[in-house]
Protein backbone atom coordinates (compact mmCIF):
# COMPACT_ATOMS: atom_id res chain seq x y z
CA UNK A 1 0.00 0.00 0.00
CA UNK A 2 3.03 2.20 0.57
CA UNK A 3 4.23 2.13 -2.73
CA UNK A 4 0.13 2.81 -3.79
CA UNK A 5 0.26 6.01 -2.09
CA UNK A 6 3.65 6.71 -3.57
CA UNK A 7 2.30 6.47 -7.08
CA UNK A 8 -0.91 8.59 -5.92
CA UNK A 9 0.91 11.75 -4.29
CA UNK A 10 4.05 11.86 -6.98
CA UNK A 11 1.99 11.10 -10.50
CA UNK A 12 -0.30 14.01 -10.82
CA UNK A 13 -4.31 12.51 -11.77
CA UNK A 14 -2.85 8.69 -10.50
CA UNK A 15 -5.87 7.73 -8.08
CA UNK A 16 -6.74 4.45 -6.03
CA UNK A 17 -9.46 2.27 -8.35
CA UNK A 18 -10.96 -0.85 -6.33
CA UNK A 19 -11.94 -3.59 -8.72
CA UNK A 20 -14.89 -5.66 -7.90
CA UNK A 21 -13.75 -8.66 -6.27
CA UNK A 22 -10.49 -8.06 -6.51
CA UNK A 23 -7.33 -5.81 -5.21
CA UNK A 24 -6.91 -2.25 -5.10
CA UNK A 25 -4.62 -0.93 -8.16
CA UNK A 26 -3.68 2.10 -8.98
CA UNK A 27 -4.37 4.22 -12.21
CA UNK A 28 -1.36 5.89 -13.51
CA UNK A 29 -2.99 7.72 -16.93
CA UNK A 30 -6.17 6.39 -18.90
CA UNK A 31 -4.54 3.40 -20.27
CA UNK A 32 -2.33 2.12 -17.63
CA UNK A 33 -3.20 0.71 -13.75
CA UNK A 34 -0.69 -0.96 -10.98
CA UNK A 35 -1.69 -3.82 -8.75
CA UNK A 36 0.77 -2.58 -5.77
CA UNK A 37 -0.50 -6.14 -4.35
CA UNK A 38 0.98 -8.23 -7.09
CA UNK A 39 3.99 -5.91 -6.76
CA UNK A 40 4.35 -6.52 -3.02
CA UNK A 41 3.75 -9.93 -3.31
CA UNK A 42 6.66 -10.83 -5.97
CA UNK A 43 9.00 -8.52 -3.89
CA UNK A 44 8.29 -10.65 -1.06
CA UNK A 45 8.45 -14.05 -3.01
CA UNK A 46 11.77 -12.75 -5.78
CA UNK A 47 12.91 -9.44 -3.74
CA UNK A 48 12.94 -8.05 -7.43
CA UNK A 49 11.95 -5.69 -9.05
CA UNK A 50 12.92 -3.31 -5.88
CA UNK A 51 10.50 -0.51 -5.71
CA UNK A 52 12.68 1.94 -7.53
CA UNK A 53 12.66 0.06 -10.56
CA UNK A 54 8.82 -0.58 -10.40
CA UNK A 55 8.70 3.25 -10.26
CA UNK A 56 10.45 3.84 -12.93
CA UNK A 57 8.76 1.15 -15.00
CA UNK A 58 5.52 2.94 -14.39
CA UNK A 59 6.66 6.14 -15.08
CA UNK A 60 8.00 4.46 -18.54
CA UNK A 61 3.57 3.81 -19.01
CA UNK A 62 3.16 7.40 -18.78
CA UNK A 63 5.36 8.39 -20.72
CA UNK A 64 4.19 6.16 -23.73
CA UNK A 65 0.70 6.80 -22.88
CA UNK A 66 0.99 10.52 -23.77
CA UNK A 67 -0.19 11.54 -27.02
CA UNK A 68 3.17 11.88 -29.48
CA UNK A 69 3.72 15.61 -30.58
CA UNK A 70 3.56 17.42 -27.29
Amino acid sequence: MFYGDVLTHTIPGAHWEVVEEGSPIVRISRNTSVSVIQVAQRRLDAGLPTLAMNYDHALDHIGRDEPQGT
